[in-house]
């Protein structure tokens, strides 16, 4: 292998640091700096040389120290076939506790093989295991109490009844730990204290006397205020729900007089009060010195203690990392934004490990908000306790916080702070104020970043990378599709609260830009409806018209559809002629998709054209997602190979690398900016061999528009805070309500559509060319890599049934002609004015294919699953 310049320049400079974050941009070599850092950082010992008794050494690194790598797990396949491939690293999968201890485990011996200080040997090597090994599987969560028998839990906990023991009244002396069930229960006046004072009630009252105090309460709330009143009532009655289970009949009840139910409910609560006594110092390490103390040793500077320290950590059921957080001497963190999250089984899990050197590997450091970078940094650094020179925050969720208040820009709601104010109410702490996206003491920040991040773009790497040309294809939305987009507009979303919905009303609003026969659009309240075409008309019954409009019944509008039942509308006859017109250059695909339905959909018609293609989205194991990717990766290699690829854009936006392929299809776009960046540049890489052609298919009046436009904006947020970049812009906040205003504003309902029968019918032409595309892609040799003419940023590409009513029927159109209203007078320049306008060519239709002598085992899977569908007829029964 041989290293760019830039990528030997970085990885000497974070050679010299025990911790960073390499935030190289997507496509510029992770899965390299992922092997060649350790390396640099704990040596390696080089290969033997051929000789007479071993002319064939095995070409082999081996790093001097173990190394872990913690990496999704639809991953591990690539990363383990570049090690070899480029380093001759041979990478073991670190899956489990069990390999683990078979790792660590002593021969003969079932003692885990450890060093003076109880720290486990790993022989020296590369591991790899993803987050979901490291932090959840094979760990048993602490038992609920709500979930067992009372008497099973007592024995399991070894905790007796105890006898009866006299009420204690609170006295402001708090609870001790109880020892059995007797003494909790002569205590529960301390226990629930807020309880009893709520209803005036003592360890003598009695049931009945709790009934009537409650009702006493109850009635004394009808001149109060009604919000307050409502909340006093709540209270009460919660306040009954727990003391009717410890007041008995008498003054003296005693544990044993209580009723069965009664028990059951003091039991729990006894056994909950333990667990939670137990599992309070669950994940805290604490050391042991070893040895006599050294001269001058202080106890009041824990520093001056140099002695070998043993660490105890406290756990009910280990993970991995608990196991294995001080037995690598190095680990490197592969999308080491997943770490981020504060309280996070892996988040917390991953920052618990704790090597002498640390890398953390990501292309989006900042992922959505600042903070996102806080865990990032202070773990790769080193994860101290205390705050540092180089990282000035402690491990404290508030330092988070400080942390958002000094680089974040706040806002403060003024108005309803004086208001409050007015009313007699608090009006300090975060009801009234908010961080926005915006960032300040900008170089304060990078000061902070500086030494910690190592941060290299595409632009800046030096190397002559391929372009991404991005072409925008507006598609007019189906008729019937533009119904169902209309009704979701209109209608009303509510939550369970009663409130409007806005986030489930644009999460409609997109799925039915995609895919107007999703299961996921449902009916709403409120009956959106459309102006009947014969309002124009007297749709009154009279002598000449006897009977009403069929359609409206004289009503004068009709419901609109919450969903269709057609899923094959104008944006998906798009994308398939632009999937035909890839593979007849013989080229790959890769069409992204924010949700499952449309996937599914294109799954069905590439079948039905005997396309082979694969489709990878969250409801495909990792395992599987990386064998098929792999694949996928390969190009256009034998027979096997794959051309079209259906994924979804949260599951395969990181990690994979598909350079061969040179085209992007986006159906929908996704929420997160980063995921839609990182989706791209899955194809764009510093390797890829043609121009990489994004092909956005969006249609006007509906929300994709808006989303595209905020694709830019988003950017520049991200490369203020990491590049230096836009200064002096704004960045304002995306707000739901004013996106769903857009939205309703955008929408035309008299623009021109396309009718779905129409373009049903153009399907078995469309299917034909697909085949006969896909016939010629797996027969003809590679094309060689040429540089492709840029076409214009803005088209528009007319379906065919938006073609006259006399070519309907016909052929699909395999060519596209570009006619320019304006030229620019350099040949070599384009003018940003010049309009474009798409015709649709007629060619004839391609002649069809031989049958085949003995088809291949994946075609006859592929006809078993899915019926080739030939009849308009059978299609209109759908």
């Amino acid at each position: 292998m041989k290293l760019k310049t830039f990528q030997r320049q970085d990885l000497a400079r974070a050679a010299l640091k025990d911790g960073l974050i390499l935030g190289w941009d997507t496509g510029l070599g992770k899965t390299w700096a992922m092997f060649v850092w350790p390396l640099l950082k704990v040596g390696f010992d080089r290969p033997p040389q051929p000789s007479t008794l071993n002319p064939q050494p095995s070409a082999r690194l081996r790093p001097r120290l173990p190394v872990l790598i913690v990496a999704p797990g639809d991953l591990h396949q690539q990363i383990r076939e570049e090690a070899f491939t480029h380093f001759g690293v041979v990478v073991q999968p670190l899956d489990s506790q069990q390999t683990f201890e078979q790792l660590t485990r002593l021969p003969g011996s079932r003692l885990t093989h450890t060093d003076e200080t109880g720290r486990p040997i790993v022989p020296p090597g590369f591991y790899i295991t993803s987050y979901t090994q490291l932090t959840t599987n094979g760990v048993a969560p602490v038992p609920d109490p709500e979930d067992w028998e009372p008497c099973a839990l007592l024995d399991w906990l070894a905790m007796p009844i105890g006898v009866h023991r006299a009420p204690v009244e609170p006295s402001g002396t708090p609870m001790p730990p109880c020892a059995d069930v007797c003494t909790f229960f002569a205590w529960r006046a301390v226990r629930w204290a807020d309880e009893f004072d709520a209803l005036h009630a003592s360890p003598r009252t009695t049931i009945q006397e709790l009934d009537a105090t409650l009702q006493q309460r109850l009635d004394s709330l009808r001149h109060w205020d009604e919000k307050a009143a409502a909340a006093q009532r709540k209270r009460l009655l919660a306040a009954h729900a727990v003391l009717v289970n410890l007041c008995g009949r008498t003054p003296d009840t005693r544990f044993a007089d209580l009723s069965r139910r009664q028990q059951d409910w003091i039991v729990r609560a006894f056994c909950a009060d333990k667990i939670l006594e137990y599992s309070a110092g669950m994940g805290e390490l604490k050391a042991y010195p070893i040895g006599e103390p050294p001269p001058g040793y202080d106890p009041a500077k824990p520093e001056t203690d140099t002695r070998p320290k043993r660490y105890v950590k406290c756990l009910y059921s280990p993970s991995l990392a608990d196991l294995c957080w001080s037995a690598f001497d190095c680990v490197v963190v592969d999308e080491g934004v997943k770490m981020k999250g504060e309280t996070t089984i892996v988040g917390r899990g991953v920052r618990s490990l704790n090597p002498r050197f640390r890398l953390v590997l990501t292309a989006t450091p900042v992922k959505n908000r600042l903070p996102d970078a806080f865990r990032l940094a202070w773990w790769a650094v080193g994860g101290k306790a205390e705050a540092t020179p180089i990282f000035p925050y402690r491990d404290e969720s508030s330092e988070r916080e400080r942390f958002a208040s000094t680089f974040m820009v706040t806002e403060r709601n003024l108005s309803k702070e004086e208001q409050a104010k007015a009313d007699g109410k608090k009006a300090t702490g975060s009801r009234f104020r908010k961080y926005t996206a915006e960032v300040c003491n900008v170089h304060r920040l990078w000061k902070l970043f500086g030494p910690i991040i190592l941060r290299r773009r595409k632009q800046d790497a030096g190397e002559d990378i391929v372009p991404k040309v991005r072409k925008v294809i507006r598609c007019q939305m189906g008729t019937l599709q533009k119904k169902v987009y209309q009704y979701h507009l209109d209608a009303e979303y509510r939550d369970v609260n009663g409130k409007l919905a806005v986030g489930a009303q644009l999460q409609a609003l997109r799925i039915a830009a995609a895919d107007p026969s999703s299961d996921h659009l449902k009916p709403q309240p409120g009956e959106p409806e459309e102006t009947c075409p014969c309002r124009s008309l007297n749709s009154q019954p009279s002598t000449l018209n006897p009977s009403p409009c069929p359609v409206c019944r004289g009503r004068g509008s009709v419901p609109l559809p919450p969903r269709s039942t057609n899923p094959y509308v104008p944006k998906a006859a798009t994308v398939l002629t632009l999937i035909a017109e890839i593979l007849e250059r013989r080229e790959q695909a890769v069409v992204f998709s924010a949700f499952n339905d449309p996937l599914d959909n294109f799954s069905h018609w590439l079948s039905e054209a005997d396309v082979r293609h694969v489709l990878l989205d969250g409801r495909v194991s990792q395992k599987s997602r990386g064998d098929q990717a792999a694949i996928f990766k390969q190009g256009r290699r034998n027979d096997a190979s794959i051309p079209v690829m259906l994924a979804g854009v949260e599951c395969m936006a990181e990690g994979h690398s598909f350079h061969l392929a040179n085209n992007v299809i986006l159906m929908a776009y996704s929420w997160a900016y980063d995921k839609f960046k990182q989706a791209l540049d899955r194809v764009h890489r510093m390797n890829s061999v043609k121009p990489v052609n994004v092909y956005v298919v969006v249609c006007p009046g509906t929300i994709d528009l808006r989303l595209e436009s905020l694709v830019q904006e988003k950017a520049d947020a991200s490369e203020l805070v990491l590049d230096g970049r836009l200064i002096g812009e704004r960045t304002e906040e995306v707000n739901l309500a004013e996106l769903l205003h857009v939205a309703r504003r955008e929408f035309n309902a008299r623009e021109a559509t396309i009718d779905e029968d129409a373009l049903r019918s153009q399907w078995p032409a469309l299917r034909q060319r697909l085949h006969h595309a896909w016939r010629q892609w797996i027969d003809l040799p590679a094309a060689v890599a040429r540089p492709v003419r840029l076409a214009p940023e803005f088209i528009t590409i007319r379906p065919p049934a938006m073609l006259p009513s006399n070519l309907r029927g016909s052929a699909l159109p395999s060519a596209i002609g570009y006619r320019r209203s304006a030229i620019s007078s350099a040949p070599d320049r384009h003018d940003p004015l010049a309009a474009f306008t798409v015709e649709a060519l007629q060619t004839p239709a391609p002649p069809p294919d031989p049958p085949d002598p003995a088809p291949p085992l994946w075609k006859l899977r592929a006809r078993a699953r899915f019926a080739t569908v030939t009849n308009s007829d059978v299609w209109s029964s759908l």
